[in-house]
């Protein structure tokens, strides 16, 4: 979920400290559990420059995860889901490969750019101590005020992240793909920024 929450970091919002709810099946057996997490400016120009912290609890030892996630775009007061975009891991999808996911991202086969995957490589890095790699082993990572640039957003990201759409996204990590129970969990909401000239952004 750690890579995860900074993947999706491309487009959250949040006033202070971010609202989110720790969704887990069983809160006494999970993998990993967020404690804080906290991005800024309130509403995230992409593209821009964001700044996350967070602080994280791997609980027990990680040799692999699995990872669902559903995403719901807010109108005129109704949510609605944002289907999985084919084998991209983007929108509403279940039991992708959190490892092939990264090495999709660091090797440029991945819709999300390189240049964010190596931010974030550099990000894990730091909160490690190690490169990000399984198995992952008990540990609190925390990370504060780390910057992220984000560009400007091409393909189907352009159509799925709209300016001024506020979004909502529940995040959920297991270790059996066929199992509907997770091992942790979290949810919390995003509102983009109005369309920014991406000319003005450095």
């Amino acid at each position: 979920m750690l890579g995860i929450l900074l993947l999706l970091a491309s487009s959250l919002a949040l006033a202070t400290t971010l609202e989110f709810t720790d969704c887990a099946t069983d809160k006494t057996a999970t993998l990993l559990t967020v404690r804080s997490l906290d991005i800024s400016p309130a509403v995230i120009p992409f593209p821009g420059q964001i700044q996350i912290s967070t602080y994280i609890s791997i609980n027990h030892p990680i040799t692999h995860f699995f990872v669902d996630t559903v995403l719901e775009i807010q109108t005129l007061g109704v949510w609605t889901k944002i289907p999985c975009i084919g084998s991209t891991s983007i929108g509403s999808c279940q039991n992708f490969d959190f490892r092939t996911l990264l090495e999709n991202m660091h090797n440029g086969t991945s819709v999300i750019s390189n240049s964010f995957g190596q931010q974030l490589s550099a990000i894990l890095l730091k909160a490690l101590g190690y490169k990000a790699r399984f198995p992952l082993y008990p540990k609190d990572v925390i990370i504060c005020h780390e910057p992220l640039t984000l560009n400007v957003p091409t393909g189907i990201l352009k159509l799925i992240f709209q300016n001024g759409r506020t979004y909502r996204v529940t995040i959920s990590v297991k270790d059996d793909p066929t199992i509907r129970s997770n091992l942790g969990c979290i949810q919390f909401k995003f509102q983009l920024a109005q369309k920014v000239d991406p000319y003005l952004v450095g």
